[in-house]
């Protein structure tokens, strides 16, 4: 009994050793780690998309017959904008529609061809304010989530995209050029 106690001990003594691992240099991690905060972006456009492009009827809770409520958290800035937004859109397609207007890669309008003068000073004021309410929305989208500036405007450009009509003007990439063109949808 005796040997099997002193195999025991040594055998646990040798097991509880201490071993000490030491580099003379720091050891150097290289850890790339990306925080996927698109989805949460993305869910925010939606919701501001769906209330700008979504008429009162469909936007009914049909159990309590009460106004959807998008993004809660967002300010009444953000609300103005989209208020605003939503007045001038018959107005922004009509213009979409004529050729008048494009989406520029940074999901602001602009003025692509000649305007007749009958149209041209509401149309500028138009875009003026459109393009004020979008940067509202913008910023507001990307101090929510810590996102860049630049990657929500590129996530709203795809939605107003998809969203347009065909023969709609919008800035794109070209290859070709190595230059960003006017391209019809």
């Amino acid at each position: 009994m005796k040997k099997v106690f002193a195999v025991f001990f040594l055998m646990i003594m040798i097991a509880c050793a201490k071993v000490s691992v030491e580099t003379t240099k720091p050891i150097k991690v290289d850890i790339n780690l990306r925080v996927d905060i698109y989805q949460h972006v993305q869910k925010d456009v939606d919701s501001i998309m769906d209330e700008i492009y979504s008429d009162q009827q469909s936007r009914l809770n049909s159990i309590f017959v009460l106004p959807c409520v998008y993004a809660a958290d967002f300010s009444s800035q953000v609300n103005e904008a989209i208020q605003g937004i939503k007045s001038r859109l018959s107005k922004m397609e009509n213009y979409f529609a004529s050729g008048y207007i494009g989406e520029n890669k940074d999901g602001a309008l602009e003025v692509v061809a000649d305007v007749p003068d009958s149209v041209s000073d509401e149309l500028l004021t138009d875009l003026k304010k459109e393009n004020a309410d979008r940067e509202v929305l913008y910023r507001a989208t990307a101090d929510k989530n810590g996102a860049s500036l630049s990657d929500v405007r590129k996530i709203f450009f795809e939605k107003h995209y998809e969203k347009a009509a065909d023969g709609s003007f919008f800035e794109a990439y070209d290859q070709a050029t190595d230059a960003y063109i006017w391209k019809k949808k």
